[in-house]
């Protein structure tokens, strides 16, 4: 997708940052890869850090995650 380096979510949430999922179940990671669907929906790869379940990876929508501070 053009211009997908200046989406907003894109911006906050840059590969390499550590996150969390804000609502329902946790899952804190870090985010590995950020790509745009064939609708041109932003999509962000998260690797799991949780103990039980580390190297899991999960797609979410920006909306999905903060950044952890």
């Amino acid at each position: 997708m053009e211009g997908m380096n200046n989406h907003p979510d894109v911006k906050r949430l840059p590969i390499g940052t550590p996150v969390r999922k804000v609502k329902g179940y946790g899952f804190p990671g870090v985010v590995v890869a950020v790509f745009a669907t064939t609708a041109g929906n932003i999509r962000f790869v998260v690797e799991a850090t949780g103990d039980d379940y580390a190297g899991m990876l999960h797609i979410f929508n920006g909306d999905q995650l903060a950044a952890n501070s």
